[in-house]
């Protein structure tokens, strides 16, 4: 498959205009750790990325259900790079960005680079500000003129962190609707799983689950 930094930066503009929707389900792991911290406050401060700590995720793109595209994706945070490599359907992904000293300018910078900006949409960072994660807790974000509901919907279990299903669902003004779900452990600045669905009547789907982390 070949793939261009314009057609992902192109993704990412619409993702932000898109939503978190918990269509698919994570399984829960009542004898996994608990690593959400449900006995302290469970805020989450997304892309704080901090230095020297490493992800890998495994990467799908489906068509109407049916797998077109897969891979890995490496995120390594170093000291103020960040390197992001893996392959897509056999092509390498080689990525690095080190354009400032703060790291996690240079993580924003190149995740936007590569398909794993799957991770990444950037009214999170004040669309989930101040808010305390447990099941069932509600509340919405105002953005571009529309509100966006968010939902915790339950728990799930990846790598042996437990961590928050998030839902929430986007319908534009043509009455297409998009979304998002996520899997977010507040101790982690990354999404533990996000799945990404464009128009889901006819339905192109993106997909990353963690498969290694560490701090």
């Amino acid at each position: 498959m070949k793939y261009s930094v314009l057609t992902y930066r192109n993704i990412l503009m619409l993702m932000t205009l898109l939503s978190l929707s918990l269509f698919v389900a994570c399984k829960p792991d009542d004898d996994g750790p608990d690593n959400t911290g449900n006995d302290e406050e469970a805020v989450w401060e997304p892309f704080q990325v901090k230095a020297n700590t490493s992800y890998q995720y495994d990467y799908e793109k489906s068509e109407n259900d049916e797998l077109v595209s897969q891979g890995t994706i490496n995120i390594i945070v170093g000291d103020p790079e960040v390197v992001i490599t893996g392959t897509i359907d056999g092509n390498p992904l080689n990525f690095e960005e080190s354009g400032s000293d703060d790291v996690t300018e240079n993580f924003k910078d190149a995740i936007e680079a590569t398909p794993a900006q799957l991770l990444y949409n950037p009214t999170w960072e004040e669309a989930f500000m101040d808010h305390e994660l447990e099941v069932g807790y509600s509340w919405s974000y105002p953005f571009g003129g529309l509100y966006y509901d968010f939902e915790v919907k339950g728990t799930a279990d990846y790598l042996g962190f437990e961590g928050y299903l998030v839902e929430m669902i986007y319908v534009d003004q043509s009455g297409k609707t998009d979304s998002w779900n996520s899997c977010i452990n507040q101790n982690i600045p990354l999404a533990l799983m996000t799945r990404v669905v464009y128009d889901l009547d006819n339905p192109e789907e993106y997909y990353m689950e963690i498969t290694s982390y560490e701090d």
